[in-house]
């Protein structure tokens, strides 16, 4: 039975997938699946401030946020566990919840769902999975069972779960993009576990860069054809530094991985991907990331997002460089998201932590945000 509706699912995708994918490259008018509309149009390009809340806070956005005069976006990070449960009985109600505010507040939404270690347990039945500890985002140092990019019996549950998904939402005016995922690990982010003891694992489960580059084709192929009317935001990553021959690699492999995936995203996308980093504060390393979103700035709709809650306690210190001063802090971060670049471009959104949206002190520096972000 599982077969079978597998089996469904991708020769549905893959008959969508023949006009729906090539006709975006060229219209915004592509043709929908399932209960969703025959013709989806392709919204204005997602720009400005979104707010984000993350998945390790309960709840969903305060009213106060939705409905800030700054806000063109709202977010809300959530995992596939919690959505669905019991296979094919999803909990609609907190994604009704987003989309009827930011409907009812003529705001956009960008849908972030956390796939991989945010599986639920049905989903792994028959996969291929190995164990590791999340090295960031929510449950740090919690060792889950991961699922390996590119096993088929995980990706196609997750295929099944995104066409419900499309099926419900696809023709809400507020739909404007929606993270890829699936291939992923601790968040919706393209990274894997790449602490020192993770590596032998990963040679032992069989990774090469071209079967993850691959799973991603996969994957984004399967957004392509069932949400014909969004942008697909992709966050950079770079799998792991081994080879096609399982051996080591040196650490630049992980870059040219990363622009692979990429080009993969360009060639089925088109003007709809949307190249991001979840990654803004200083630090050298997470400057690659940013370097590759504004290289592409210009050329593709790109986002960044702040790396911490620049008024959570330790942030403006450790991760932006200003103890004790938030809006010094979040400065801090404007100007290596708005450095200029040899385009002249710059990124067209901003994703930015629910907290720091409500503080009081920090008015007078969004206001700078929004106001960078909207020049030519």
């Amino acid at each position: 039975m599982r077969i079978a509706r597998c089996t469904a699912l991708c020769l549905l995708v893959a008959c969508a997938l023949a006009s729906a994918t090539a006709t975006v490259l060229h219209d915004p008018e592509v043709r929908g699946l399932g209960d969703g509309p025959a013709v989806a149009t392709l919204g204005e390009p997602p720009s400005g401030l979104i707010a984000m809340k993350g998945v390790a806070v309960p709840g969903l956005l305060d009213p106060r946020t939705v409905n800030h005069p700054l806000v063109s976006g709202i977010a809300k990070q959530f995992e596939w566990r919690d959505l669905e449960p019991v296979r094919g009985k999803p909990d609609w109600s907190q994604l009704d919840s987003i989309f009827g505010a930011a409907e009812g507040a003529k705001k956009w939404v960008r849908l972030v769902i956390y796939a991989g270690m945010s599986a639920p347990p049905w989903a792994l039945e028959g996969a291929q999975v190995e164990r590791f500890a999340r090295t960031y985002g929510p449950g740090t140092g919690k060792v889950e069972n991961l699922p390996m990019p590119w096993d088929t019996v995980y990706l196609n549950n997750w295929f099944e779960y995104l066409k419900l998904v499309a099926d419900r939402y696809g023709r809400s005016p507020a739909f404007r993009i929606i993270a890829a995922a699936g291939p992923t690990s601790m968040t919706a982010e393209s990274t894997l576990p790449r602490a020192p003891g993770d590596l032998p694992k990963w040679m032992a489960a069989g990774y090469t860069p071209t079967r993850y580059i691959e799973a991603w084709r996969q994957t984004l192929r399967t957004y392509a054809a069932l949400f014909p009317g969004q942008y697909i935001s992709w966050s950079t990553g770079g799998g792991v530094n081994i080879d096609d021959n399982g051996r080591r690699a040196p650490w630049l492999a992980t870059l040219r991985t990363r622009d692979a995936v990429i080009d993969v995203g360009i060639e089925i996308l088109g003007r709809r991907f949307v190249p991001m980093c979840d990654c803004l504060q200083l630090g050298a390393d997470r400057q690659a990331g940013i370097n590759k979103v504004l290289e592409l700035s210009g050329r593709f709709v790109t986002g960044l997002e702040m790396g911490c809650r620049v008024t959570a306690p330790g942030c403006a210190a450790a991760a932006m460089g200003a103890p004790g001063d938030p809006p010094r802090g979040f400065t801090n971060a404007l100007d290596r998201a708005f450095r200029p670049t040899a385009s002249g471009k710059h990124i067209r959104f901003l994703e930015i932590y629910e907290g720091d949206f409500l503080a009081p002190a920090m008015q007078g520096v969004l206001r700078d945000a929004a106001e960078r972000i909207s020049r030519p």
